[in-house]
């Protein structure tokens, strides 16, 4: 099945008129009132007043209002204590932060089989299990045994704070009840009460989060660390953390060094085959031109060494000096060397050839 996540509903209602107009009139169907009436008890005047409510609001803010009220379960969260599992960021918590926290929880209950969330939705809430049993799995490794989870257990912890897709599906094996952080709240809580921002810094600096999003999403230990003090400065400013994959891919395009090991093998094959060819037109032994190619191939076998050994803790912007430093050598060697030659020796034909390595180079980096 596709599932819409709720959070991608809502930003479509922001950017497009026509869903808000259908939607609208989507409010005043049959199967609507059916529903609210059948499965939650609404009566005719609940029911019409929680419709104009929802028009109106539709209207003005491009939101929909919660039919059902919100139930937050504040004093037996603050019968935990703040003794919570799994989440150590919000682990001892004190009594005014337990408090504070609860007044911005939302308490559900689930059914025995309900999937709290699917592995790759949007990680939009963060769940603290009051009592039942969830299960995490992670269906691309079947082996693995699910993970379950009881009381004060706390999940979805690191990809909430991320704002990155979850890495696992939950799944409730037991009639359970949660409390649920929403997304959508963390502004009011960060700007009222600071000391949660504090916790939060706390946790981007933990060596497992870096560890989580390497290994579960494929993001680059740069791109983390770069998020990472964006991330901090925002909640020190009181605002909660951008998503680690806003402005860029669900996941980090991992397999660009080894794009770069095929582009240079692709690049070298014609290159060595035609400048060997113009070094015998010279003159040039084979054997000469046998050690010139072979001292290449040693000198970028102790550079791949070299970076394997020296590079891997350098800065990011080393590796950016680096890598555009190469690509800057190779388009001026190939604007003042090679394509001239070429053009001189084999005319129009060197377009299109050009537009051939071209795209040669674009399908073999989209295979990885």
């Amino acid at each position: 099945m596709w599932v819409i996540p709720k959070s991608s509903l809502c930003q479509l209602l922001e950017n497009s008129p026509v869903f808000q107009q259908v939607l609208h009139r989507w409010l005043r169907e049959p199967e609507v009132a059916e529903y609210l009436g059948t499965r939650h008890g609404f009566g005719d005047q609940e029911l019409n007043q929680w419709l104009d409510r929802a028009a109106a609001n539709l209207i003005q803010h491009a939101r929909i209002s919660e039919s059902v009220p919100l139930v937050r379960n504040r004093d037996r969260f603050c019968e935990l204590g703040g003794k919570l599992r799994r989440i150590p960021w919000l682990a001892r918590l004190d009594s005014a932060e337990v408090a504070a926290l609860s007044e911005h929880l939302v308490y559900r209950r689930f059914r025995r089989g309900e999937t709290l969330f699917h592995q790759g939705d949007p990680a939009d809430r963060l769940f603290i299990l009051e009592h039942g049993q969830v299960s995490l799995i992670d269906p691309r490794k079947k082996a693995r045994l699910p993970l379950q989870l009881k009381c004060r257990d706390g999940f979805g912890a690191m990809a909430f704070l991320a704002g990155c897709p979850y890495s696992v599906s939950a799944i409730a094996t037991k009639k359970s009840a949660a409390w649920l952080l929403r997304r959508e709240d963390l502004p009011h809580l960060l700007g009222h009460f600071p000391a949660f921002s504090h916790r939060f810094e706390t946790a981007l600096e933990d060596s497992l989060f870096a560890s989580y999003l390497q290994a579960k999403h494929g993001l680059a230990r740069e791109r983390v660390q770069r998020w990472r003090r964006r991330a901090v400065k925002s909640l020190k400013n009181g605002e909660p953390a951008p998503s680690i994959l806003a402005g860029g891919n669900t996941r980090e395009h991992q397999d660009v060094p080894v794009a770069i090991w095929l582009g240079i093998m692709l690049d070298g094959i014609p290159e060595s085959l035609s400048s060997s060819v113009g070094m015998r037109q010279q003159g040039l032994s084979r054997r000469r031109i046998l050690l010139m190619w072979t001292s290449i191939m040693l000198l970028t076998g102790i550079g791949a060494a070299a970076g394997n050994h020296f590079m891997t803790s350098a800065p990011p912007n080393i590796f950016a000096f680096l890598e555009g430093l190469a690509a800057g050598a190779m388009l001026t060697m190939i604007a003042q060397t090679m394509l001239p030659e070429a053009y001189i020796k084999g005319g129009s034909i060197i377009g299109f050839s050009t537009l051939m390595g071209f795209l040669c180079a674009i399908y073999f980096t989209t295979l990885h």
